[in-house]
């Protein structure tokens, strides 16, 4: 779990990308959860068997949902509970989310300051996204 800068701190251009970055990540990831939840209702709430079969309920639900898109996408999973980056201007449509099922949210353990191997490796990731891991899109998302 990568933590982000508080809106407070983003007074820089690296800072500003590795949020954008790591946004843009959670919204594929609650993007994807809240596709999955959404025709599977064993996704809204605890999974209650033992754990070492979740990985193949997990694993069905995935196959179904990609039968289901195969066969029958207009009904099933239409573009627009999809997000959609406009590149061009920098401007985001939501789509459906995991706040668009029943998830209830996790609890913070641990409401004070990161470790510094936690600093890091953020700091790590915010370098990577403005050198080697850029994407030519990412300007048009902060400004």
């Amino acid at each position: 779990m990568i933590k982000p800068f508080r809106q407070a701190d983003l007074n820089t251009y690296e800072k500003k990308i590795y949020n954008y970055r790591v946004s843009r990540a959670r919204r594929i990831v609650e993007n994807a959860f809240g596709i999955l939840a959404s025709p599977f209702r064993i996704f809204h709430t605890e999974i209650n068997i033992e754990p070492k079969n979740i990985d193949s309920v997990v694993m069905a639900c995935c196959a179904l949902h990609n039968y289901l898109t195969e066969t029958n996408q207009a009904s099933y999973s239409p573009p627009e509970i999809l997000d959609r980056e406009f590149f061009d201007n920098g401007t985001i449509i939501q789509g459906v989310t995991s706040a668009d099922s029943e998830m209830i949210d996790l609890d913070r353990r641990y409401q004070g300051n990161i470790t510094n191997a936690a600093k890091k490796t953020r700091e790590d990731f915010m370098n990577y996204f403005v050198n080697g891991g850029q994407v030519p899109r990412q300007d048009n998302f902060i400004r």
